[in-house]
Formats: structure tokens, C-alpha cells, sequence
């Protein structure tokens, strides 16, 4: 990856290696984050042991409803549902955490390798500077102490350059493993492109949540098990007193847990959704200022082409357009996390997860 003025999307990462995964042109895998989330949906062991737990859960459904043909006990229906749900929650759960996690390391991997090329842009700038420096204090209109400070401006640029590295060697790593792929792997990451904006209100976010929350129906299941254990215990003129108060507290105590879960539910809703509208503020904020930066630098090759100014001062103005476009880069993808994150909060398909199912 070369980092190249025009345009704001021209990056493309290449994370090249010796072995080749194997595809049908023979070169290098392309992934973006709509097969990066899919590859990752489908090598999960943890997603697959939860799928099979799941089916599990749901042919022991069919078993208890079966059983409960000859009972039926309202009571033994209403429980083998509420296992069941549970057991949805959990790999809805499971597979929404894979799902950021996979869009996470997509993210860093990318602004790992833009930062790396960034860190290489400013070790240039710093021993452009150096030698500029170099050559005053040759000719005596620099001082020593001056100097000195250049050069340790210069080893700290290499510094940072080595730890941006090591950096997407450790993150390369990680999304490798993600995604079930050999070291070895040869790949390309295509551009981390800007979303098509989600139009939602917050009174819209909090009704689906309510409407969809997994976490809501099972405690509505809860409820509704625990009234019928109640009314099955108050039929009963073989129950104790003392058992017929403790499941009238059982009722008592599931209603405000219910009562307060719905609290819950809109809380998190309201507050997923705060965070998915600054997230959209800020990217739209990083995205003014990258068009200053550009115009900006721009202006500066102008004036270098016209003998103007010189090549150290366009580069510094070609790292600061760089950095604005790492930083803008990384409001698309925290927009991309919290969008996912409100999603799963409301039980709504990603984009990315359905471009991949196509």
C-alpha cells in the first residue's frame, strides 16, 4: 500500500506473503467487510458449537411438546418455550458479538496498515528536515542544540514507524485467526467504504427494542410461567399455606423484574442510540475537515510547482491531509460499530450481513 493524493478512497490495502490462499485466479484473496463478517460468521467454532446447542434446544422443544400431548400441562408448554427462546437469546447473542468482532479487526487491520504508511511519510518529512538542518548548521546559521533536536525528531519518527510495524504484524495476526486463515495467507483489504447513513428516531430505536428485544419476550415468558405455576399451585387443596406464599412472591417479585427490564431495555436502547448519532456527527465532522485538508494541500503543490515554497513544507502539509484522513477513517468505522450495535439492540439484520447472503 502507497499512499497517493487523489482521491479520498484511492487506499487499498495489500497484506502480501509467500503462500497464496487458494481461489479460482490463483491470487491473492480479496476480502471486503461483507465477506470478512461472512468468512468469520462461518468458520466460528464458538458459532458452531451455538448452532448445534441451538438445535439441540430445539428439537428438545418438539420432544416436551410431544410429551405434553397426553398431559396437557399448560404449564410444561410455557417452560419448554421459555428454554427455547433462552436458548435463541444465546446465539443471537453469541453471533451479534462475532459479528462487531469481526467488523472491529476489519477496521484495525485497515487503519493499522494507513497508519504504518503515515508513520513512513512522517519519517520522510522528519529527515527532510534533518538534512535541511544538516546543511544550516554546516554553514553556521543553525545551532548544535537545534540539531540535536531535529535528529531525535528524526529516531523518534523511525521509532514510531517500527511500532506501527509491529503493530499490523500483531493485528494481521488476530484477523487471520478471526477468520480461520494460515499465517502464510496472501490477501488485499479493499477500501473501508462510507456507509449509506441509517435514518432512525430515537422513539423508532426504542419501540422496535421493545417489539424485538429476545431479552424482553423471555421475561415476558417468565412471567407468564411463574402465574400459571401460581394458579397450578392455588387449584391445588393439597398445597400448603406456606408454598402458596412463596409462589405469590415468586409472581410479585417476576413482575417487577419485568417492570424494570423494560426500564432496562429502553435505557440501553436510548443510550445505543446517543452513541450512533455522535458517531454520524463525527464523521460528518471528519469529513469537513479532510475537504479542508485536501483543498489545502492542494494549494501547497500549487505553490511548489511555481517555486513558491519548498518540498519539506508540501510534505508536511501531505501528512497533516493523511492524518485527517486516518482520523476520518476511523469515525467510518466506529459509524459502522455503532450502527451495528444498535441494530443488534433492535434485532435488525446488518448490511453487511445480508450483501454477504446474496
Amino acid at each position: 500500500m502507497k499512499i497517493k493524493a487523489p482521491g479520498i478512497f484511492a487506499l487499498i490495502i495489500l497484506v502480501l506473503f509467500p503462500v497464496s490462499i487458494h481461489a479460482a485466479d490463483s491470487g491473492p484473496l480479496r476480502l471486503d467487510l461483507e465477506t470478512t463478517v461472512q468468512r468469520a460468521l462461518n468458520y466460528s467454532p464458538e458459532l458452531k458449537a451455538g448452532k448445534l446447542n441451538l438445535k439441540k434446544a430445539k428439537l428438545e422443544y418438539q420432544r416436551r411438546k410431544a410429551e405434553n400431548l397426553l398431559n396437557q400441562s399448560q404449564y410444561a408448554e410455557l417452560e419448554a418455550e421459555y428454554n427455547l427462546a433462552a436458548a435463541r437469546h444465546t446465539y443471537k447473542s453469541l453471533r451479534d458479538n462475532l459479528v462487531n468482532q469481526a467488523i472491529q479487526q476489519y477496521a484495525k487491520l485497515y487503519l493499522a496498515q494507513l497508519d504504518l504508511e503515515i508513520k513512513e511519510l512522517q519519517t520522510k518529512l522528519e529527515d527532510s528536515k534533518l538534512q535541511a538542518d544538516t546543511a544550516l548548521y554546516q554553514l553556521g546559521d543553525l545551532t548544535g542544540i537545534d540539531l540535536l533536536e531535529q535528529e531525535n525528531a528524526y529516531l523518534d519518527a523511525c521509532f514510531n514507524r517500527e511500532m506501527a510495524e509491529e503493530e499490523v504484524k500483531e493485528v494481521r495476526s488476530d484477523f487471520l485467526t478471526l477468520l480461520g486463515l494460515a499465517e502464510t495467507a496472501s490477501f488485499s483489504l479493499a477500501d473501508l467504504e462510507v456507509p449509506e447513513l441509517w435514518q432512525i428516531t430515537e422513539e423508532e430505536a426504542v419501540e422496535l427494542a421493545l417489539k424485538n428485544s429476545w431479552e424482553w419476550k423471555l421475561q415476558q415468558k417468565k412471567v407468564a410461567l411463574i402465574e400459571t405455576d401460581l394458579k397450578r399451585t392455588e387449584l391445588s387443596i393439597n398445597t400448603p399455606a406456606l408454598e402458596r406464599q412463596l409462589k405469590r412472591i415468586a409472581r410479585q417479585t417476576a413482575e417487577i423484574e419485568s417492570a424494570q427490564k423494560q426500564k432496562e431495555i429502553i435505557s440501553s436502547a436510548q443510550r445505543a442510540y446517543f452513541q450512533f448519532k455522535q458517531a454520524m456527527r463525527r464523521m460528518t465532522l471528519w469529513q469537513d475537515r479532510l475537504k479542508a485538508a485536501r483543498k489545502k494541500y492542494e494549494l501547497k503543490q500549487e505553490e511548489y510547482q511555481g517555486g513558491f515554497v519548498s518540498e519539506t513544507e508540501v510534505l508536511q502539509y501531505e501528512v497533516n491531509r493523511w492524518e485527517t484522513e486516518y482520523q476520518y477513517l476511523a469515525a467510518v468505522a466506529d459509524y459502522y460499530l455503532k450502527e451495528a450495535n444498535l441494530k443488534a439492540l433492535l434485532n435488525l439484520k446488518l448490511e453487511v450481513e445480508q450483501h454477504g447472503q446474496r
